[in-house]
């Protein structure tokens, strides 16, 4: 789905959270209400900001020390959270508004829970993620009669959007497939070397327009 993407980076520079799922993504509102949870002799709030398909996105933050908890922690918290809800995002803030981490855990039949996580600071263009958001926003029409969604949809979109590590992997065999493809097309170039420099620099020109092209 495209989305505007100006709007969506107005509420993430905001870390409005909940507005940019609700009214750029297409999720819906959260019924549930805040839970605490401790660990590590902390507490933690978590909000439940969107919901689509039984998926819930947590905000998560201190209620201790206003800092964003260490990685073991965030684990301690999204096992506790699986229990709420089995599928969740889980954004954890900082008091100052300055840093967030988005955290989705991939679990699979037989292998260990693996977080898959993509910090944000205050400033930033934030390209990157807006960029995973686009691919788990939702129109009307991807909805049944009755506005809803089977979770099994959501969270394959999420996968899809958030498992970086094979994204980036299937992103570099292609690009190398079209930079050794585009090598054997340049003339007037013998050293291999320097055909391989020229489409390199092709092609980063080319992803650079298309990106900013949108």
């Amino acid at each position: 789905m495209i989305i505007s993407f100006r709007e969506s980076r107005k509420h993430l520079e905001a870390f409005d959270f909940k507005r940019l799922f609700t009214e750029e993504l297409g999720w819906g509102r959260s019924s549930g209400r805040p839970v605490p949870i401790e660990a590590d002799g902390a507490t933690y709030r978590l909000a439940p900001i969107a919901e689509l398909g039984g998926m819930v996105v947590y905000q998560c933050e201190s209620q201790t020390d206003g800092a964003i908890p260490p990685a073991n922690v965030r684990k301690k918290i999204d096992k506790r959270v699986s229990d709420l809800a089995f599928e969740h995002i889980i954004i954890f803030v900082d008091a100052a508004r300055m840093k967030a981490v988005w955290q989705w855990v991939k679990r699979g039949t037989g292998q260990s829970a693996r977080a898959r996580q993509h910090t944000y600071t205050k400033g930033q263009p934030g390209d990157s993620l807006l960029q995973k958001l686009a691919g788990i926003a939702f129109q009307i029409d991807q909805l049944d009669e009755e506005g809803k969604v089977a979770v099994s949809v959501v969270a394959g979109k999420v996968a899809k959007a958030f498992d970086v590590d094979r994204v980036t992997k299937r992103f570099y065999t292609e690009f190398k497939s079209q930079h050794d493809a585009m090598a054997k097309f340049i003339k007037g170039v013998d050293a291999a070397t320097e055909r391989a420099w020229y489409a390199l620099v092709m092609l980063n020109r080319l992803m650079f327009i298309r990106h900013y092209w949108k």
